[in-house]
């Protein structure tokens, strides 16, 4: 009994060191990159939220509570870097979860490896230290996809804690972009179906169920107390975004309805300024009169609604391209985002002056000789198309369930297949940042699958060998019994 529990103590101090060491490993490098990029990444996006936080004037233009958590953090250290050192932080400490649920204390050395590799890969270590929402609403669906492939090790039977860890990042989810409040329903609705299917008590599944509406509600406090409300237009934009491929090709043929959208944006410019593949050449137009879009909003509902059904292959056609970062594999096919990796030292990325201030140069050359090689290289390119994240994670996945004869894994892809269903009828410009889930999902949960998990041939084996020696054990001790009586 004293040497099982001594090799008990020895495992956990094992496993206690091992994941510290691995934690630590990532958030080093991370540090690196942040040295190299001092104070850090802080786009257009990142610029005006910290105005907010600077100013204590928190709106609503983007989601409040991602907004808030920079103003609880600046209340530790008043620099914008602090967000950036949490997301760091928050990464390095989900890895190591990733490492622990997928190897446990098996293949240290090749998790070394790994983190050491992923920590090159621009869009791990620059997105890390880029402020942004999606950042940390992406770190919670990549936490959530852990937690299913945990479920699924466990016949789903959660402990409490589970429930509430899941709920708690579901929140964020629901509370750090728009589309995410659709994501986080769809991913509780489908773990509660799978809860139910596999038995688990009514008592857990309903405890699972209030827990995410108290802590919604909770995280609304907040917003109640210091949010200053401004009227959001997204709305509008997105209609006319999909008005302007019936007006392109000459499908509206009433007066009337021609009138009203020449009201809020001339027809002739609308036709000439209209691209399907991003709405911002539309949005940002002196010829797109907002005040006559808030008048008109019904009309432009209803116009949309009217056309839509008449000419339906016209809006199709619209969406396949508005969506290709989405589903598109080919680059050329319209335009994604990737400024924040060829064009990080301008006005639109660095710090608030526009530029880097390096604080380790040597650091700095050789991420940016790697930022430029994969922006640089034709086929490497290619990989920051969203959609080769999301079909190689398919592919892999349904590859990885196959071989280990469980078709729940594919669970685990839930948190990025409903983000991308989210997004399928807003989207409205292609950034890639908006799928960032698609390249965690596949760089460090999927692929690690393949190459951390503990393999099940030799976990078998093992449990063989101790169930033989069991059964060895009892032969000597029955037959040693008998002959002493």
């Amino acid at each position: 009994m004293k040497k099982y529990l001594k090799m008990k103590q020895q495992n956990i101090c094992k496993f206690i060191k091992q994941n510290i060491i691995i934690f630590v490993i990532f958030l080093i490098f991370l540090i690196v990159a942040l040295l190299s990029f001092w104070p850090g990444i802080f786009t257009i996006d990142g610029n005006v939220q910290w105005k907010q936080v600077s100013d204590s004037y928190i709106i609503n233009n983007h989601p409040f509570f991602s907004t808030f958590i920079w103003w609880m953090l600046s209340k530790i250290w008043f620099s914008p870097t602090v967000l950036l050192i949490f997301q760091m932080v928050l990464l390095c400490a989900i890895w190591t979860f990733i490492c622990y649920s997928l190897a446990n204390n098996h293949n240290f050395k090749k998790r070394i490896i790994y983190t050491i590799f992923i920590s090159f890969i621009p869009i791990i270590f620059f997105y890390s230290i880029t402020a942004w929402k999606d950042i940390i609403y992406s770190f919670m669906l990549l936490f959530i996809a852990i937690m299913i492939y945990n479920g699924i090790k466990k016949e789903f039977n959660y402990s409490y804690w589970d429930l509430f860890a899941i709920d708690i990042a579901s929140a964020f989810v629901w509370s750090y972009r728009y589309n995410g409040i659709i994501v986080s329903i769809l991913i509780i609705l489908a773990l509660v179906i799978v809860l139910a299917k596999h038995k688990i008590s009514i008592k857990k599944i309903i405890s699972f169920i209030a827990m995410f509406i108290l802590i919604l509600g909770i995280f609304k406090i907040p917003e109640k107390i210091m949010c200053h409300p401004q009227t959001n237009q997204a709305g509008n934009d997105i209609a006319l975004f999909i008005i302007a491929s019936l007006v392109k090709e000459d499908k509206i043929d009433n007066i009337e309805d021609l009138n009203i959208i020449n009201e809020v944006y001339a027809i002739d410019k609308l036709k000439e300024e209209y691209y399907p593949y991003v709405i911002n050449s539309m949005s940002f137009s002196k010829y797109y009169n907002r005040e006559n879009a808030q008048i008109y909003s019904k009309d432009i509902i209803r116009i949309l609604v009217k056309y839509t059904f008449k000419h339906p292959f016209t809006v199709i056609k619209h969406y396949l391209k508005a969506d290709n970062l989405l589903i598109g594999l080919r680059y050329g096919d319209g335009y994604v985002y990737i400024y924040q990796f060829d064009y990080w030292e301008t006005k639109y990325s660095g710090n608030f002056d526009g530029m880097v201030q390096p604080i380790f140069k040597k650091g700095y050359d050789l991420y940016s000789k790697i930022i430029n090689l994969t922006t640089g290289n034709i086929t490497l390119r290619k990989f920051y198309l969203p959609a080769y994240s999301l079909y190689g994670s398919i592919v892999l996945l349904i590859i990885y369930a196959k071989k280990t004869k469980d078709k729940r894994l594919l669970l685990v892809l839930i948190p990025m297949i409903f983000n991308t269903f989210s997004l399928l009828p807003i989207n409205i410009a292609q950034d890639l940042r908006y799928v960032y889930i698609n390249y965690l999902t596949l760089i460090m949960l999927v692929m690690p699958l393949f190459v951390l998990k503990y393999p099940r041939k030799i976990e078998i084996k093992r449990k063989i060998k101790k169930i033989n020696k069991n059964k060895l054990k009892t032969l000597i001790i029955i037959p040693a019994y008998n002959e002493s009586k």
